[in-house]
């Protein structure tokens, strides 16, 4: 052992003889550090279809083995495991020590999805196996704070909920005990990077290590990180996540699936005030909301050009969008930058201690909840499972899932959590003293709290009516206390009228009807370069609520049947002035030489995402491809077959040579909303198939301008129709 001298400080003969004596006479056991890994590995078709969990069973037995180090792990959820021996009728636990794997104990079946089995592996582990350093590890699918982890195959693909999580760690360790019990809770599941998640376990965990993006089929990688805990038992948490985070992507590269790769780890301990802080933000959006219900256009606006994940019409919607560029693009479309949203990207960045990204992302590190599919059933879900912010608030008002009564219900308990120090920091405007802690509050984030209307209230909107837009606030706050009037008092009455005010200015919208948008007239204009373009133009109050427009191209037969080629953004768009002008070319995405539909995913700075229905070798998947526009091409990144719970496959499959490919089309019947996918096209991928733009071949082609609302609904434009011959382009009548 190294005896190392720190602080410039000599250390005399007798102490180093002393400190000698007693190394010699303490056993090393003592001494070193012990850990225990707990994995709670739900199998489900990951591992009946692919074997994914008994290969990284295989790579934690690879691992050096290590006295100090232990790894225990309960498998269940699949119907079919394809390796050591695990039964799929049985919950089963075993010990991974020495390089071998050591069956422990065997349980009746049970659902893996649900959280009184996930409380029995942790009350087992707690009473068992704990170390001086325990870590708690997840494996399987995940679907983000809305539809949560561990989907069991067997049980109908039942999966844990925050809430589940929360009741099973705090039935086994305390709402909030003096002790965390876990150095690292980590999700080898996609999209759980989330705030959502990093409230749920805070109490119980000092870092939290998770993937923001669907993760590809390598997952972690155990060996090499299992490694470099053997081989210093003594390092922190926070060298053990950056080993987790360094070793997967390290995986993601010698797999090529780096290009959308994201792993964060995240300091649980700066959660709390980041909350805080992102819960005066959301006010702030409310209030201007409720000065002008066209700001909802504007987040939803925001949400759509930000970093998101896994949202789409083919494969499902996750509804997470990254929190540090959602953040900055709502509060670039502000009228005035509020002061929480700085102190938001600083708390976010002091949160994430390490992450690595690929290229292909610009990620904050954690993701937050946005109602992309527009569904009430999933919003219905994250109000009871994830974390309720004035944001989720917001969203309901925005698209009507909630009354008045509800949001103020809502507002009473978020307002309620706003006692500390952090909803003071935020304030830029002076105000009378108050009696806001300057200690960090001690309070369990997980449980539910008090409704109230003072104390923590009155600071939390007293901190945040400073900054509204809504000018009957504003007034009340440039009144002053009398001569003989005490200010904290004074202040509590006049927070306690905003807050009345507030509750009557909040009412949900009304459920939106854009038909009077559908065919939109669009005219034929000229470029400056002389070229003929078609051209939208949306008046303000058209315009008011309207947060995406896209376009569709379909190609008509000589019956005038309608099939679509599907959706592409790329277009020019003034959204001040309402002006919207096609950039088409006559040019359609190919892959191999063979049209394919197209659906824009996410819009961002450098990069465009897209989904591609396919049938791959036999199976309903979905191609995820990005157009670079630094090296103007096409990145095929993969494909994911779509799972009997609805989501995109963890398992990201590489196109090779000779896969055998049928494209999907939307056939559009007499009416617009009656589409179904038909079969168009089958082959065989040669040996140099690539995606790319080619021209059409000659033919009639539709093209219509899509408007969607703030509550995801779509109206068509009038249909433009363009005839290709020899390569030549005219827009007029079929």
């Amino acid at each position: 052992m190294d005896i190392l001298v720190t602080g410039g400080h000599m250390r005399t003969l007798l102490s180093y003889v002393c400190i000698a004596v007693a190394l010699v006479c303490t056993p090393f056991s003592a001494m070193a550090d012990s850990w225990s890994v707990f994995v709670y590995m739900c199998g489900s078709d990951l591992e009946s279809n692919y074997g994914a969990a008994t290969a990284d069973i295989s790579e934690m037995i690879d691992a050096s083995p290590s006295d100090e180090v232990t790894v225990i792990i309960q498998t269940g959820g699949a119907n079919k495991w394809q390796n050591f021996g695990i039964s799929s009728k049985k919950i089963s636990r075993f010990m991974v020590r020495d390089g071998e794997l050591n069956l422990i104990e065997e349980l009746p079946q049970a659902n893996m999805g649900d959280g009184r089995t996930l409380y029995n592996f942790l009350n087992f582990c707690q009473k068992n196996y704990s170390s001086d350093h325990n870590v708690l590890l997840f494996w399987d699918h995940g679907g983000g704070s809305v539809f949560g982890f561990a989907n069991d195959e067997n049980y109908s693909f039942d999966s844990i909920c925050l809430s589940e999580l929360r009741n099973a760690l705090s039935s086994v360790y305390g709402d909030a005990p003096a002790v965390k019990p876990f150095e690292l809770i980590g999700f080898d599941t996609c999209l759980m990077a989330t705030v959502d998640t990093a409230a749920s376990i805070e109490p119980y965990g000092h870092y939290f290590v998770a993937s923001q993006e669907v993760e590809p089929g390598n997952g972690w990688q155990y060996t090499l990180w299992l490694n470099a805990l053997a081989e210093n038992t003594s390092q922190s948490a926070v060298q053990l996540g950056k080993s987790i985070c360094d070793a997967y992507y390290r995986g993601c590269e010698d797999e090529e699936t780096e290009q959308t790769a994201t792993l964060s780890l995240i300091d649980l301990s700066k959660i709390s005030p980041m909350i805080k802080a992102w819960n005066i933000f959301g006010m702030y959006a409310l209030m201007q909301a409720s000065e002008n219900d066209s700001f909802y256009a504007t987040i939803g606006r925001a949400a759509t050009r930000s970093e998101n994940f896994s949202n789409s019409k083919s494969s499902g919607y996750s509804n997470m969008v990254d929190m540090g560029d959602f953040i900055s693009k709502v509060s670039d479309a502000s009228k005035e930058r509020h002061p929480a949203a700085g102190k938001m990207q600083q708390y976010l960045k002091e949160a994430v201690l390490y992450q690595v990204s690929g290229p292909a992302h610009q990620a904050s590190g954690l993701s937050c909840y946005y109602p992309f599919d527009s569904d009430e059933d999933s919003y219905a879900m994250m109000v009871e499972n994830g974390l309720v912010n004035s944001f989720i608030l917001t969203y309901g008002l925005q698209h009507g899932f909630i009354d008045g009564n509800t949001a103020n219900s809502m507002l009473e308990a978020i307002t309620s959590e706003g006692d500390d120090a952090a909803s003071s920091e935020l304030s830029s405007t002076s105000q009378p003293e108050s009696h806001v802690s300057s200690e960090p509050s001690e309070s369990d984030s997980s449980e539910k709290p008090e409704h109230s209307s003072s104390g923590g209230a009155v600071d939390f909107i007293a901190n945040t009516v400073n900054h509204s837009v809504n000018t009957a606030l504003q007034s009340l706050l440039n009144e002053k206390p009398g001569k003989d009037q005490d200010p904290i008092s004074f202040i509590q009455g006049l927070v306690e009228n905003n807050v009345t005010l507030i509750s009557e200015s909040i009412a949900p919208m009304q459920k939106m009807d854009i038909s009077s948008l559908e065919d939109t007239k669009v005219e034929v204009v000229t470029r400056d370069d002389g070229t003929p373009a078609l051209e939208m133009t949306l008046d303000d109050k058209s315009l008011k609520y309207i947060d995406s427009v896209r376009f569709y191209l379909a190609t008509l037969n000589d019956k005038n049947d309608v099939t679509v080629f599907g959706d592409d953004i790329d277009m020019f768009q003034d959204w001040d002035n309402g002006i919207f002008r096609d950039n088409f070319n006559g040019n359609w995405p190919t892959l191999d030489g063979h049209l394919v539909y197209l659906e824009t995913t996410a819009d961002l700075e450098n990069y465009n995402y897209y989904s591609i229905p396919v049938i791959l070798n036999g199976v309903r998947s979905v191609i995820e491809a990005l157009y670079d526009f630094k090296q103007s091409k096409y990145v095929v990144l993969g494909a994911r077959r779509i799972t009997s719970a609805g989501m995109p496959d963890k398992n990201l499959i590489k196109l090779k040579p000779g896969d055998r490919i049928t494209t999907l089309m939307q056939k559009m019947a007499d009416s617009e909303d009656d589409t179904s996918e038909v079969e168009t096209d089958s082959f065989t991928l040669s040996s140099n198939w690539s995606l790319e733009d080619s021209a059409l071949p000659d033919g009639t082609y539709a093209y219509m301008f899509s408007m969607s609302d703030i509550q995801g609904n779509e109206a068509l434009s009038d249909v433009s129709f363009i005839k290709i011959k020899d390569g030549q382009m005219t827009y007029g009548e079929p």
